[in-house]
C-alpha cells in the first residue's frame, strides 16, 4: 500500500512541471489592457462680428465641436484605411453608439464588446497579443471620429476609451475589443433615459421636417431657410453658464428654446440632407480664426460647395453669402474674404491625438456664379440652366450687387435670359421660369384669364406645351414632368396666395 501511494506521488511530481510549463506557454503574462479616456473636442465659442448692413452689426458665433456621381455620398467611413478601423466603426454603429447597451437609469459610460472570427483576433503568445493591441490602439481614433461625423444623431458622445480582453477559443486565444463610450454633458442628459427621449424626438423631428422643391437646389435652399427661421444663435453659448446645455447638439434646433450654435446648425442641416439623400458632410475647422463648424454639399453637377447656415442666419435676414459657395466666392454682405480663406478645415475631432479627417475639395466658384439677394425666393437649376422666380418678383433685384460679378438681363417673363459673369469663372446663362407665367407674355404677369386658362386647355388636351421648355416648367408646379389636374390645383392656390413660392 505504501509503495502504491509513493508511486502515485512520484507520478504527480513528474507530471506537474509539464502542466505548469503548458499553462505558462499558453498564457504568458497576458493582461487586459485599457487606454486612457480620450475626450471629443467641445468647440470653444469665439465671437465673429459680421457686418449685416453698414448701419447694423450682429455678433455671430464662430463655433465648433472626388466622387464621380452627383448622387454618391461622401462618408468618412470610406476614408478608413484598415479592416480593424472598419470593424470598430461598424461595431459602434450596430450598438447605436452605446444606447442599446445601457439601462435608462444609468449615467455611466456605455460598454460595448466587439469580436470577430478574423484570424487576426486569434493569438497564442504574448507577441500575438501585443500585435493585436497595437492594431486596436491605432484603429480606435479614426473609427470613432468617423462615426461621430457620419452620424450627428449620436449627439451624446463625449469621448472614448478602448480595452482589449481575451477568451480561450479552441486551441488559441481570441481577442475581445471593449469600447467605452462616454455620456456627453450630464447637465443636459443626466442619464441614458433622457438621451433616449431626445434621440427619439430627434428622429421624429427629422422625419417630419418639411422640405419643399422640385430639384436639389430648391430642396437645399428650403432646408437652409427653414432652419434659419426656426432657431436663433444662442447668445449664452458659453460652455460654463449651462443656460442652454444642449446648444452644441442638433437636438437644440428642434426643441424649445430653439437656441443653438454652429454645431447644432450644421449637424441638423446634415441630418435633413441625409434624409433627402443629398450628399452632405459637416466640417470642423477655423472660421475667421476661431473654432467653427459648417457643411459641404454635393450638388447635381457632381461638385462640392460650402454651406454655413450659422453665418447666413442674421436677425430677421436669411442671407446667401455662405450658401453653396465656391472656394473663391466672396461674402458680399460680410466683407471681402473668400469662403476658403474664412473657412479653414482642420478635421480635428479630439482634444488630443493627431488623427484628422479628410475632406473633399470645393468647387472653385459658387453653384449659381452670382449671389442671390437676402431673403429672395429665387432658386436655380444650374445643371439645366434655369432660374425660377415668383410671379411678383422684380427680376432686376434678384441678385446682390458685387464687383466680383455682373448680371445682364433680357426680358422679364418666362423665357427671358439672365447672364451672370463672374471674375473667377466664365459666364453662365439662365433661362427664366416665372412660376405660373405659362403664356410668357411680355410683361410677365400671371393671370387667371391668360395663364390659368392656358394650363386648363393643356390638361384638357386641346393645347400643349413642349416638355422641358421654360413654359412647361412654369406650369409643372409639382415637378413630376407632366401637366395635369394636380398642377392646375396648385396654380389655383398660387393665384389665391396660398402657395408660397
Amino acid at each position: 500500500m505504501a509503495k502504491k501511494i509513493l508511486s502515485i506521488v512520484m507520478c504527480i511530481m513528474l507530471i506537474l512541471p509539464f502542466a505548469v510549463m503548458y499553462v505558462s506557454a499558453r498564457e504568458p503574462h497576458i493582461e487586459t489592457r485599457k487606454s486612457d479616456y480620450v475626450e471629443i473636442a467641445k468647440l470653444p465659442e469665439d465671437i465673429l462680428d459680421a457686418p449685416v448692413k453698414s448701419e447694423a452689426r450682429k455678433s455671430v458665433k464662430s463655433a465648433v465641436r472626388g466622387v464621380s456621381s452627383a448622387n454618391d455620398p461622401y462618408t468618412f467611413y470610406s476614408t478608413l484605411s484598415s479592416d480593424m478601423e472598419r470593424l470598430i466603426y461598424n461595431g459602434i454603429v450596430e450598438h447605436n453608439a452605446g444606447l442599446d447597451s445601457v439601462d435608462d437609469s444609468s449615467s455611466s459610460a456605455a460598454e460595448i464588446s466587439i469580436t470577430s472570427t478574423d484570424p487576426i483576433f486569434l493569438f497564442s503568445d504574448q507577441a500575438g497579443y501585443d500585435a493585436l493591441w497595437d492594431a486596436v490602439d491605432a484603429a480606435i481614433s479614426p473609427a470613432v471620429a468617423c462615426v461621430i461625423e457620419d452620424n450627428p444623431k449620436f449627439f451624446w458622445l463625449s469621448g472614448y476609451s478602448v480595452g482589449l480582453n481575451y477568451e480561450y477559443y479552441g486551441n488559441a486565444f481570441r481577442g475581445i475589443i471593449e469600447v467605452s463610450l462616454g455620456l456627453n454633458n450630464t447637465d443636459a442628459y443626466p442619464n441614458w433615459g433622457v438621451v433616449r427621449n431626445y434621440y427619439n424626438n430627434l428622429l421624429d423631428s427629422v422625419a417630419s421636417f418639411k422640405v419643399e422643391g422640385n430639384n436639389r437646389y430648391q430642396k437645399v435652399k428650403s432646408i437652409h431657410d427653414t432652419i434659419c427661421s426656426m432657431v436663433t444663435y444662442d447668445p449664452n453659448f458659453d460652455n460654463d453658464t449651462l443656460k442652454n446645455p444642449t446648444n452644441h447638439e442638433p437636438v437644440a434646433v428642434f426643441n424649445s428654446p430653439y437656441l443653438t450654435v454652429c454645431e447644432g446648425y450644421s449637424e441638423a442641416f446634415k441630418l435633413i440632407c441625409d434624409r433627402e439623400r443629398i450628399p452632405c458632410i459637416t466640417v470642423i475647422g477655423l472660421g475667421n480664426g476661431g473654432a467653427h463648424k459648417w457643411a459641404y454639399v454635393k450638388m447635381d453637377d457632381g461638385n462640392w460647395y460650402g454651406m454655413d447656415v450659422t453665418w447666413d442666419d442674421q436677425d430677421s435676414y436669411c442671407f446667401y453669402d455662405y450658401f453653396l459657395a465656391g472656394s473663391t466666392s466672396k461674402a458680399v454682405n460680410f466683407g471681402t474674404g473668400t469662403f476658403s480663406s474664412e473657412h479653414v478645415p482642420t478635421g480635428q475631432v479630439f482634444t488630443s491625438g493627431s488623427y484628422t479627417l479628410t475632406y473633399p475639395t470645393l468647387n472653385n466658384v459658387s453653384y449659381v456664379t452670382g449671389l442671390p439677394r437676402n431673403n429672395t425666393k429665387t432658386t436655380f437649376d444650374a445643371v439645366n440652366g434655369f432660374m425660377y422666380i415668383s410671379k411678383d418678383a422684380v427680376l432686376t433685384s434678384q441678385f446682390a450687387s458685387s464687383s466680383d460679378f455682373t448680371v445682364n438681363i433680357s426680358g422679364k417673363s418666362t423665357g427671358a435670359t439672365v447672364r451672370v459673369t463672374n471674375t473667377n469663372s466664365s459666364a453662365k446663362t439662365y433661362t427664366v421660369v416665372r412660376w405660373g407665367d405659362v403664356d410668357g407674355d411680355t410683361n410677365g404677369a400671371v393671370t387667371r384669364s391668360g395663364d390659368y386658362n392656358t394650363m386648363k386647355n393643356v390638361v384638357k388636351g386641346t393645347s400643349s406645351l413642349t416638355e422641358g421648355t421654360a413654359k412647361f416648367r412654369a406650369a409643372d408646379f409639382d415637378g413630376d414632368g407632366a401637366i395635369d389636374a394636380f398642377d392646375l390645383y396648385d396654380m389655383d392656390r398660387y393665384l389665391n396666395g396660398l402657395d408660397n413660392r
